[in-house]
């Protein structure tokens, strides 16, 4: 099965590349088989829940989670939300959200 469309999105920003794109596409409704994001955290920051969504629905979530250091992958979704822990001072307490991206097949 060949990729029909992939949206990315790179720093802070949260839209598609082509905002007309929609998630019917040929007739059909797209399934997102994967999701990713990339991240990079401070030596005192840690990722603690990943979840994911199809809209309003939640589709998966990850709970107690201790991610930290860079590129880590989530599975399964078009959105995701993330908890952050903070347990140092405030230069060490960061995470950076490099980019996410979905890539879509019908």
């Amino acid at each position: 099965m060949s990729i029909k469309q992939a949206a990315w999105t790179h720093g802070i920003g949260l839209e598609l590349e082509t905002p007309t794109w929609t998630a019917l596409r040929q007739g059909f409704y797209t399934t997102a088989k994967s999701a990713m994001i990339r991240f990079s955290t401070g030596p005192t920051a840690k990722i603690t829940s990943i979840h994911v969504y199809d809209g309003e629905k939640k589709i998966a979530d990850y709970n107690g989670l201790s991610l930290t250091g860079n590129l880590q992958f989530v599975l399964w979704g078009t959105a995701v939300c993330v908890a952050v822990q903070f347990n140092g001072t405030a230069a060490s307490d960061y995470v950076q959200f490099i980019g996410s991206g979905i890539d879509f097949y019908v």
